[in-house]
């Protein structure tokens, strides 16, 4: 704060930075789908679809005049979207798909007003992404009460947004457009339920890549897309018995890159949750009891990643061991 009144603090005895943005963001949108499913025969059904959106982006400049022209402006974004799949039914409880889809993707108005070079208005450089996903699976349930679904994909996106930070921004995050990327991978889930003991389990591989990426002169064409790991596996098991039901949980993942270079990576991790479930009723009355322990080996873990972030700081660290409990009263409505 200085000791003299200036133009950027006209009252020394208040700290006031100067004023750099005003502008009011405004956005609206209009949509419009249609779908339809056609049986064929007795085993097969034909779905399809189509959504038209269109977007606009308006900024309102609130901040004119000396060296601060008019960035006021307007912005309008717009896509048709068609699916189509198939269905067959290979069994009465299996049955087997194919779908191929589009998507339409706009950056959001954060993302539109937040410009590298400082500038105000909307970036008229960031494009929108739009992605073309082709899937084929199997699922259904077996007698023994076992549920399983089974995917393969294929996505590939043009202009696919891409987060990153520059030095000296604080903490302010950028958007810049990649020029194509794939994403290919195998979704597998399995449930299943005996007796008092229920187990669940889902499988992800994920094999996404940069096809066509360039930031300046560094090429990243082959590269992984950062922030998300290339194996991911979540489990679950429920034992319920008349006087509680125990719960546990594990995620275990793949160490996930956090920039584009993939010059850097956050370790993989395995953690482990649990919690038992309690109660009572009388009449219409009951309570409830749960005590639960997150992260239940205590690991240290990164949890999420800021990818691309300035300086390196890239890590945003799991929480550790935590135990918690919680109490539910339940009062019955009067006849």
């Amino acid at each position: 704060m200085p000791t003299a009144p200036t133009a950027a603090c006209p009252a020394v005895s208040e700290e006031r930075g100067t004023v750099t943005l005003d502008q009011r963001e405004l956005v609206s949108s209009i949509g419009a789908y249609m779908r339809d499913e056609v049986r064929l025969g007795d085993r097969y059904t034909l779905s399809g679809g189509v959504r038209a959106d269109r977007i606009r982006f308006e900024v309102r400049d609130r901040l004119i005049g000396g060296v601060n022209p008019d960035d006021s402006g307007e912005r309008s974004l717009g896509a048709v979207s068609p699916t189509i799949g198939l269905l067959a039914r290979l069994a009465p409880t299996h049955s087997a798909y194919a779908n191929i889809s589009s998507a339409f993707e706009t950056p959001t108005a954060t993302e539109l007003g937040n410009q590298a070079s400082g500038a105000a208005g909307i970036n008229r450089d960031l494009r929108p992404q739009r992605s073309t996903t082709y899937e084929t699976g199997i699922k259904g349930a077996a007698a023994i009460g076992l549920r399983y679904d089974v995917s393969l994909f294929a996505t590939s996106v043009v202009d696919e947004l891409i987060p990153f930070d520059i030095p000296a921004s604080n903490g302010r995050r950028y958007f810049r457009n990649a020029g194509r990327t794939s994403r290919r991978g195998l979704e597998v889930g399995l449930a299943g339920a005996r007796g008092p003991v229920e187990l669940g389990a889902a499988y992800t591989y994920a094999n996404y890549r940069f096809r066509d990426f360039t930031v300046d002169t560094a090429r990243h064409a082959g590269n992984r897309i950062p922030g998300i790991p290339r194996q991911l596996l979540q489990g679950s098991a429920v034992l319920r018995t008349s006087l509680a039901t125990l719960v546990t949980e594990a995620t275990v993942a793949d160490r996930m890159f956090v920039n584009d270079a993939n010059s850097d990576s956050a370790p993989g991790y395995a953690v482990f949750n649990a919690r038992l479930n309690t109660g009572t009723s009388i009449g219409r009355t009951g309570t409830g009891l749960t005590l639960g322990v997150n992260n239940l080996l205590n690991r240290r873990y990164a949890a999420s990643v800021s990818v691309n972030a300035a300086a390196g700081k890239y890590f945003e660290p799991g929480v550790g061991r935590a135990v918690f409990l919680g109490v539910s009263l339940r009062a019955g409505s009067r006849p």
